[in-house]
């Protein structure tokens, strides 16, 4: 669509609109990862201390922050080399710094936007001019509106018309008239009636103060300038057109066809003014005018004149006033039979007709005020829009008191007896009968556009029209008979719908045998004996003994939907199933739900159930809170499957200078302040967080206490509250042994406030530190169990328990570096590892590699874990692979072992299915009982791809007891453990040595090794019957017999004959024969 001067504005504001300010973002919720993982540092000071406060103190501080407008500056900026060494309000003030680069930035690419669009836009303007000019030279006349011409300029000035027609030309301002002329226009041809609307200014005070809605038409008329003027109308009867003349135009003359209209239906005059004295009301929104009076008056004429026959489109219903235009559309939405007839205001129907108008004139007040109703020119727009009928309604009395045209008008229709207080309705079907309707209730007395009366006349189906006298659908092809139906069916039954409608089927129930089962069913009257469907119970008995569950009439199902309860072969629960499914093995042990109640190796009861732990050969993760004591001396609160993760409290290292910020699993930094242990008679040298490098001193301490007795402790330690005299009782308290000595000297614990006798807790606290099976654990009092944190006596023991816990602590942690170079490495393990064993391995730890190269840091307890997964996942998809050839190769031999491999393969089948689940699933939270469960399986996968590997291909083998062994060992619902391993190799080897041809035990590599030196043609290799290899080569028929070099027995053959105890070494490089045959 084209873009005009208004719309090119529009284009400038929004994109002034688009400018961005950075303070539209003061109250934007930032989500940033970074942030998220330093949300305890958010709140910061720049001493280091943190603020307490939840979420809302958190979200206040980021708003107070993002409405700050201090900024850094670009010299300030270029010199931060470390953002998280910035104090808190420096970063905010960087923070602002590249909010506005970026601000910047984005604004002068809108700009470059902005002039790529406009420069566009003005290319397109110019095409689109191109094509229109086109379009109009090859046109012999082009029509267009004022504005048109004054938007499409360009484009009439290079047309250049000599020739101008200007249609309703009085109502166009003289200015956009003037501009739509060319320079080459040479005669203008102004059509138009001064009489009707005249131009209308936006501005109307330009109407008051300058007549510019005065049209240069109406100027050239009132100057005298020579016009011709049409005296001939075809559009208004003569009736309504004596409304005009000569009040409006002084000579009018009618044409002889409009002489010819049929008279309206329904009312005795074709012209009719009904006057009232309802008042109107002021629309304050609007400042509009609301008559509601005459809009339910006109609305309830013109449902009635649609009664007549007439169609909605040949009425229009007109006022004068937009607010009462609004109230009749209100009220029309919910008169569906007027639906289609067109309310407008007079001002935009001019140059419009139609057959009949209603038009409601609003004005009626106790002030006289008429308002527009006195300009001249809208009335005659008005009184000239019908063809054959015209019905007004208002305070006419009013009407003609405010205005000398008015007055004339109604002179001229009192004398046309076509005014009045009621208008007068005509029966069409009993003319003698009329109805006079001054109110919208009034039309009641018609409610079917005729009068009162019975309508009587007889319907097609004999009964009695039931409407009222009604002037539409005269041959009652339309109207419904409502009275209930006489008919009957076949069988005598009364048809229970109306008369109107269509009989149909007999729908009564009633009773009827079926001949297939003699039952009797209840049945619709219409139905015949082969539609009929016995709907009684089905007595029959199934091939397992329960009862069909269908309907008599419908056919017994093959399979048993009785639910019902049986004992799983596979586990021993009993499991409700339906009876078909009973022998299903595969669905039994999906449907189990028993709880497992197993014990798992954390001694915690399995809250699995069969199904979810696999019948025990993989259970579910043990979720019971873990409770172990951790190295720092809290509870663990994982779950108990997992590893224990590093502490998440916060940490409670401190000392006499600070406290440690960390988490209470990360390793903590040691204090670089001094040490502060000193007295008068020794001090120590080195910093707080290494080993003293003096002894405790054993002098008494020489203070005395508030009670003016002694001190009971040691010279340069913390001075315990209590007196010897004073508190003799708790003082002498025996603990360890010697606290009721003379001149026994005592230490308090600063961490709990107890105090201990100094010989006692010294000896206490070496012998716990000297142990050689002492646990890596803090200190704590005998007494309280409150950990030691700070105390400068035994602070040696407490700094060597600490850097015990360090040592457990990076081990558990790890460092975050190493931590992430671990991740690389098993993300490259994984890929080289799918080299070698395919891409089935890359697509099953698929969501592993994904999170091994996110680059986030994990920690040890979850790298080891997915590298063991990965070690068991290189197992599996070997064993995987191998089960895949196998199953594309086919077992030659007698039908029971055919179906015994085709069930093992659908088992094993199933079994990797769910083991793929757990391999993308549980990659990460994999509890130890979990891989050592999942490894078994594997193992389990990885005999049965031996086992198959023997059989595919080899015609002697029997279904012996070695056989089944190995089936039944291998394909089990039951755990596989290292006692079925055991069974396995043990009937594997049995079977290997009756038959012979045991595998090749080489791995993939070393075979292709092999015949990559060999580089002999495919079919050159064999087995002795024991299962050793040999090759022969040249053509690879055998031409003589030697002897197997590691066991001996026979090998080749004869005359390019293999012998019978030998055969072809498929296993090896895959080929079923031998090169020769």
């Amino acid at each position: 669509d084209e873009i005009d001067s208004e719309g090119e504005a529009d284009i400038e504001y929004i994109e002034a609109e688009r400018d961005i300010d950075s303070e539209e973002f003061f109250d934007v919720s930032f989500d940033i990862p970074s942030l998220k993982q330093r949300r305890k540092l958010i709140p910061t000071v720049d001493d280091g201390w943190k603020v307490q406060g939840g979420e809302r103190k958190r979200k206040h501080y980021i708003k107070n922050n993002l409405r700050n407008n201090d900024v850094m500056s670009e010299e300030e900026a270029k010199i931060v080399s470390d953002v998280w060494r910035l104090p808190l309000k420096r970063r905010w003030c960087l923070y602002k710094y590249w909010m506005t680069c970026y601000i910047n930035e984005k604004n002068r690419e809108t700009l470059e936007f902005q002039n790529q669009l406009r420069s566009i836009h003005e290319e397109i303007c110019e095409l689109r001019t191109e094509e229109d000019m086109y379009i109009c030279r090859q046109a012999d006349v082009v029509g267009m509106t004022t504005t048109g011409a004054a938007k499409y300029r360009q484009i009439v000035q290079n047309l250049n018309p000599k020739i101008v027609i200007v249609e309703e030309a009085a109502e166009i301002l003289e200015s956009h008239l003037v501009t739509s002329l060319a320079p080459g226009t040479e005669h203008v041809i102004l059509i138009g009636d001064h009489q009707q609307l005249r131009p209308s200014p936006t501005v109307h005070l330009l109407s008051v103060q300058y007549e510019l809605n005065v049209s240069l038409f109406e100027r050239m008329v009132q100057n005298g300038m020579d016009c011709h003027q049409l005296g001939i109308q075809h559009r208004m009867r003569p009736e309504i057109a004596t409304l005009l003349v000569p009040h409006i135009y002084e000579k009018l003359e009618n044409h002889e066809s409009v002489t010819k209209y049929e008279n309206i239906k329904g009312v005795m005059k074709n012209v009719f003014f009904i006057t009232h004295n309802y008042s109107e009301q002021s629309e304050k929104d609007t400042k509009s005018h609301v008559n509601e009076h005459e809009a339910k008056f006109l609305l309830g004429l013109c449902k009635y004149f649609v009664q007549q026959g007439y169609d909605p489109s040949q009425i229009t219903v007109l006022t004068t006033y937009s607010g009462q235009l609004f109230a009749m559309k209100k009220i029309i939405s919910t008169k569906k039979i007027i639906s289609g007839v067109k309310i407008t205001v007079v001002d935009n129907y001019q140059g419009e007709e139609n057959d009949i108008i209603l038009i409601s004139f609003v004005r009626s007040n106790e002030e006289g005020e008429i308002g527009f109703l006195k300009v001249s020119n809208r009335v005659c727009v008005a009184l000239s829009r019908a063809k054959k009928g015209l019905f007004c309604i208002g305070n006419f009395q009013l009407l003609a008191e405010r205005s000398n045209l008015w007055k004339n008008i109604v002179s001229r229709l009192q004398s046309n007896q076509a005014i009045g207080a009621s208008l007068q309705l005509v029966c069409q079907n009993h003319p003698n009968i009329s109805n006079d309707v001054a109110h919208e209730k009034d039309f009641d007395s018609v409610p079917e556009g005729g009068c009162t009366r019975n309508c009587e006349a007889r319907l097609s189906c004999g009964h009695t029209c039931p409407l009222m006298c009604h002037t539409y659908d005269k041959n009652h092809e339309l109207t419904k008979c409502l009275k209930p139906c006489n008919k009957k069916c076949s069988y005598g039954h009364p048809c229970n719908r109306k008369c109107s409608d269509e009989c149909g089927l007999c729908r009564t129930l009633i009773m009827k045998t079926v001949e297939s089962c003699r039952h009797q069913v209840k049945v619709r009257c219409y139905q015949s004996e082969e539609e009929i469907v016995c709907d009684k119970p089905c007595e029959k008995i199934l091939s397992c003994g329960h009862t069909c569950l269908k309907k008599c009439g419908e056919s017994c199902s093959v399979k048993c939907e009785r639910i019902c309860t049986v004992r799983s072969v596979i586990c021993g629960h009993d499991i409700k199933v339906e009876c078909f499914q009973s022998k299903n093995i595969d669905l039994l042990a999906d449907k189990c739900t028993e709880p497992c109640r197993m014990q798992l190796a954390c001694e915690h009861m399995c809250k699995g159930n069969c199904r979810r732990c696999h019948q025990g050969r993989l259970h579910v993760a043990c979720l019971q809170p873990c409770k172990r004591i951790l190295v720092c001396g809290h509870e663990c609160k994982s779950p108990c499957s997992k590893s224990c993760p590093p502490c998440k409290r916060q940490c409670e290292n401190r000392c006499v200078h600070s406290k440690c910020p960390k988490e209470c699993g990360e390793p903590c930094k040691e204090c670089t302040e001094p040490c502060e242990w000193q007295c008068i008679h020794k001090q120590c040298n080195r910093l707080c967080g290494q080993l003293c490098d003096r002894s405790p001193c054993d002098k008494p301490c020489p203070k005395v206490l508030n009670c003016k007795h002694a001190c009971i402790g040691l010279c340069g330690e913390p001075c315990p509250r209590q007196c010897r005299i004073c508190h003799q009782d708790e003082v002498t308290e025996i603990f360890f042994g010697s606290e009721d000595e003379p001149g026994a000297k005592f230490i308090c614990l600063e961490d709990c406030k107890h105090i201990f006798e100094i010989n006692g807790i010294s000896q206490w606290m070496r012998t716990s530190q000297d142990s050689e099976s002492r646990q890596i654990l803090m200190k704590s009092c005998p007494k309280c169990t409150t950990v030691i944190r700070k105390n400068l006596r035994f602070g040696n023991v407490i700094k060597s328990c600490l850097q015990d816990i360090e040592k457990v602590k990076i081990l558990t942690y790890g460092d975050k570096k190493r931590n992430i170079l671990r991740a690389v490495k098993l993300a490259e393990r994984l890929k080289s590892s799918s080299v070698r064993y395919g891409k089935s391995l890359l697509d099953i730890c698929a969501p592993l590699l994904k999170v091994l190269n996110s680059g986030k840091s994990r920690s040890v307890q979850e790298l080891t874990v997915m590298e063991n997964i990965i070690s068991v996942g290189e197992i599996f998809v070997k064993a995987l692979k191998g089960k895949d050839i196998v199953m594309l190769t086919r077992v030659d031999s007698d039908k029971l072992i055919k179906n015994t491999v085709s069930e093992f393969k659908q088992y094993l089948e199933k079994t990797s299915l769910w083991l793929i689940s757990f391999f993308r699933d549980e990659y990460l939270t994999a509890s130890d009982q979990q891989l050592q469960e999942l490894l078994w399986e594997v193992r389990r996968m990885e005999s049965a791809t031996k086992f198959l590997q023997y059989i595919a291909g080899r015609t002697i083998i029997n279904y012996d007891s070695h056989f089944r062994s190995i089936i039944d060992c291998l394909m089990t619902y039951s755990p596989f453990c290292e006692s079925s391993l055991a069974v396995f190799s043990e009937e594997f080897k049995a079977l290997t040595e009756k038959y012979g041809g045991a595998v090749i035990n080489v791995t993939e590599d070393e075979k292709k090794s092999i015949l990559k030196a060999m580089a002999l043609t495919k079919g050159h290799w064999f087995q002795c019957p024991r299962g050793h290899v040999y090759c022969i080569t040249e053509c690879g028929g055998a031409m003589q017999q030697s002897t197997c070099n590691e066991c001996g027995e026979q090998i080749g053959g004869m005359n390019h004959a293999l012998l019978p105890s030998n055969r072809v070494a498929t296993d090896m490089d895959g080929s079923p024969r031998g090169a020769w045959s």
